[in-house]
C-alpha cells in the first residue's frame, strides 16, 4: 500500500535534542491500522519519499495525535531543503 500526502513538518524539543516529524493524516493512519500488523510499540515498517530521497524507516502511532508519526532525519532534511514548518509533499509505502 502507499499513501500520498501534503503536510507541514514541526519540531519536537526535548531538553537540548531536536527530532522533526510529520503527522501522517487522520484518514490514513485509520487505513493503515485496519490493513497492517503493526510491530512493537504501534510502529509500522515503511518506505518513505521526500522529492527525490527515499528512506526505509518506521512510523509510529501517537495516542495523542491519534496519528502515524514519521521522523525526518538531519540529513534528509538538508537533501530535501526541510525546515520547521515546511509544507511537504510525501510517500509512504507500506513494508513487510
Amino acid at each position: 500500500m502507499i499513501y500520498n500526502f501534503q503536510c507541514k513538518v514541526w519540531k519536537w524539543n526535548v531538553g537540548k535534542a531536536s527530532w522533526f516529524f510529520v503527522s501522517v493524516p487522520v484518514e490514513k493512519t485509520k487505513h493503515i491500522k485496519q490493513n497492517n500488523i503493526s510491530k512493537g510499540y504501534g510502529m509500522v515498517r515503511v518506505l518513505a519519499k521526500i522529492g527525490q530521497t527515499q528512506w526505509k524507516t518506521s512510523v509510529f502511532y501517537d495516542s495523542k495525535k491519534q496519528c502515524f508519526l514519521l521522523p525526518i532525519k538531519a540529513d534528509i532534511r538538508r537533501k530535501s531543503n526541510i525546515d520547521d514548518g515546511s509544507d511537504i509533499v510525501v510517500q509512504i509505502e507500506i513494508l513487510q
